[in-house]
């Protein structure tokens, strides 16, 4: 008995249909669940990448604001590259995403939207009134759920 078994084992060579379709299905359900997730944190990384510039134009402004008496600059597009007040201050603001915005009556306001490889996501924003400063954010991305940061 254990003879004809080693001998039927041995006769056997390589991997039924049934067993190939299996395989190939649990490629496709863990592809099916990872893919999604990755798409996921590509967005996650381009909404902190915002979110980043964003606060080092805030920086920036409140040196701008500490070397000119209090006062802010009118206008702000960072994109500009050196002739921007706050990337003369920052030359690494000059890099996407980029940072517009600029003095208002009490303060000023800086925003700037993610984006990624064909992609546009969620737009971010820094406000500073009387005093007190308000980070708000609009979008669907993973950044923005609560429509604050």
């Amino acid at each position: 008995m254990l003879r004809k078994l080693r001998r039927r084992t041995e006769a056997d060579e390589g991997f039924t249909l049934i067993e190939l379709l299996l395989v190939i299905l649990i490629i496709a359900i863990l592809a099916a669940i990872a893919i999604p997730s990755f798409l996921n944190q590509r967005a996650k990384g381009y909404d902190a990448s915002a979110k980043t510039n964003l606060r080092t134009a805030e920086i920036a402004m409140e040196t701008y604001s500490t070397d000119n008496n209090g006062w802010y600059p009118s206008s702000v597009n960072t994109q500009n590259g050196s002739s921007d007040p706050l990337v003369a201050i920052e030359p690494t603001l000059s890099n996407a995403p980029y940072v517009t915005g600029g003095a208002t009556s009490t303060g000023y306001t800086l925003t700037s939207q993610a984006v990624g490889p064909g992609t546009t996501g969620d737009i971010f924003t820094v406000t500073l009134s009387s005093g007190v400063i308000t980070r708000t954010c609009f979008g669907a991305n993973a950044g923005c759920l609560t429509g604050t940061w």
